[in-house]
């Protein structure tokens, strides 16, 4: 879907490919090119530094944080966030797993919290009596039992301007920084520094039209620190209880290897299934094979058929986890397909290296009169693009009704 203002778009049939990827070492617009695997080894290298805490301690973190707290108050309507490597814990979920509303993360010597709402920072600086003992908690945690104080650094232009002894640094990270200042944040937070932090995603969304979640400076600086935004609005109750079981998968990492251990995990397929889809990429690290193994080998009853639909509630789970697996293995088919060939009364006519063209000046979506047969792989290109960015296909299911197909 465009953007407002004139653009020009040209796609053509036979999805991105799979391969190197933009990531930012200084979190601004300037872009350096980082494959999965350095990126990955650049996370391993950042936890290997953090001298203060092992993984058994740091398991211990939401333990810690909610220590004579029942539940956190919801603030506005979050959006999600998906701790990725092992330097990072979910600290606190709404509905399920996949609802994490807050994590933290290791980097270098230094601590920090990760919010899915830019309203939570702010609980920090003006204290409400009943979220003293959470900010209490966090206060200890994140400066390793110092009485530091929090200052809010949204307005601030330079880390130089800020007393940074005894400090935890709170940050709305929808407020913009420039990439001498990430740098430098970077590098207080390596050297022992504390910082709470939060956005929400999908509102600074709505209000930067024609914008991606990738324009967004912080979207590079959670990246790093090894926590993904998403663009999803949470489900979650207020307050939200704080509940163990559901942050006990601890990240997509560990969730990861509980997985390649027991396929069958009904949790952890779940997560990174729910996690695939969620960003449209393999967070999950393993080798395509592996992966394409995991989904090959469902069981019969989480896969549907044109006469008996999935009945039970944990095979209806496990079929919504291979299913998220299946978003990113785009040239494989899912298991069964070839019961769903779509509602054809003939076989069609299959077109290929098609060219479509599109002029828009509004912010719409627009029929390319074209049918993705259920089964047959497609490859969508943008070849040429002038004016607005942004653009996204959205493919129906059986109908055409297409605002509710994900």
């Amino acid at each position: 879907m465009p953007s407002m203002g004139c653009a020009s778009a040209i796609a053509k049939i036979p999805v991105s490919k799979a391969g190197r990827k933009n990531h930012n070492r200084h979190f601004g617009h300037s872009e350096e090119i980082l494959t999965k695997e350095e990126h990955i080894s650049a996370m391993t290298i950042e936890h290997e530094q953090n001298t203060n805490i092992d993984d058994g301690e740091f398991d211990q973190i939401p333990q810690i944080l909610f220590e004579g707290v029942s539940s956190l108050k919801t603030i506005g309507c979050p959006g999600t966030l998906i701790p990725v490597t092992n330097q990072t814990r979910a600290v606190i979920c709404g509905a399920d797993s996949n609802n994490v509303i807050a994590a933290a993360s290791l980097l270098g010597r230094g601590r920090c919290l990760v919010f899915a709402h830019s309203g939570y920072p702010y609980m920090f600086i003006n204290v409400d009596v009943e979220d003293r003992r959470f900010v209490e908690n966090c206060r200890l945690w994140l400066a390793k039992g110092r009485n530091a104080q929090f200052v809010l650094i949204d307005d601030t232009q330079s880390l130089s301007d800020v007393p940074l002894d005894e400090t935890i640094l709170v940050w709305n990270g929808e407020c913009i920084k420039n990439d001498t200042f990430m740098q430098n944040l970077h590098d207080y937070l390596r050297q022992g520094g504390a910082l709470v932090c939060g956005a929400t995603p999908w509102g600074w969304l709505q209000l930067n039209s024609g914008k991606i979640l990738s324009d967004l400076p912080f979207f590079h600086f959670c990246d790093f620190i090894g926590i993904k935004l998403t663009e999803n609005y949470s489900n979650c109750s207020n307050p939200m209880p704080f509940q163990l079981e559901l942050i006990q998968f601890k990240n997509i990492h560990h969730a990861t290897q509980k997985l390649v251990a027991d396929p069958t995990d009904i949790e952890s397929l779940c997560i990174v299934g729910g996690a695939c889809k969620d960003l449209n990429v393999d967070v999950s690290g393993l080798p395509i094979d592996i992966l394409k193994n995991i989904a090959m080998k469902a069981e019969n009853e989480v896969i549907p058929s044109n006469s008996c639909p999935i009945q039970d509630k944990c095979c209806r789970q496990k079929s919504n986890g291979l299913c998220g697996i299946l978003c990113v293995l785009t040239s494989t088919k899912a298991p069964g397909i070839a019961n769903f060939p779509g509602d054809f009364s003939h076989p069609p006519v299959t077109e290929t290296h098609v060219i479509f063209h599109i002029e828009s000046n509004a912010n719409e979506w627009y029929c390319t009169g074209y049918y993705a047969v259920a089964g047959i792989p497609i490859q969508i290109d943008v070849l040429e693009c002038m004016g607005a960015m942004g653009w996204s296909i959205r493919i129906g299911c059986h109908s055409d009704h297409l605002e509710v197909c994900f």
